[in-house]
C-alpha cells in the first residue's frame, strides 16, 4: 500500500483497516486499550495518529522502508516486533514510506 506523506497517520490506519477488512473501532472507542494502531517495526514506537507521515520522517520515527504493524492497545510486545522485523521484504528500488504487515 502507498501513501501519500502528508497524510496523518489517522488517515492511513483507517485506509489500511478498510483495505484489510479490519475491525476499527477508533471512531467511537474511548479505551486506549481497545483501540488499534500502528507502530514501527523496528522500533516498537507507537505511531501518533494526529501526526503527518512526513513529519514523522523528519523527527526520524519514520524512515523510508520501514514496516509498520496493526495491533489493539498502546503497546506492542518487543519479541513480536523482532519476528515482523525480519519478516518485512525490503524493496530497494520501491520509494514507498513503508511496508504494512
Amino acid at each position: 500500500m502507498f501513501f501519500n506523506k502528508s497524510n496523518k497517520v489517522g488517515k492511513v490506519l483507517d485506509l489500511v483497516a478498510k483495505q484489510g477488512k479490519l475491525n476499527n473501532p477508533n471512531a467511537t472507542e474511548q479505551d486506549a486499550n481497545k483501540r488499534i494502531n500502528l507502530f514501527n517495526v523496528s522500533t516498537g514506537y507507537c505511531l501518533p495518529t494526529s501526526k503527518e507521515l512526513q513529519e514523522l520522517a523528519k523527527e526520524g520515527l519514520l524512515n523510508n522502508h520501514d514496516g509498520v504493524i496493526v495491533e489493539v492497545g498502546q503497546e506492542i510486545d518487543v519479541q513480536r516486533v523482532e519476528q515482523a522485523a525480519q519478516d518485512v521484504i525490503k524493496h530497494p528500488d520501491d520509494n514507498s514510506m513503508c511496508s504494512v504487515m
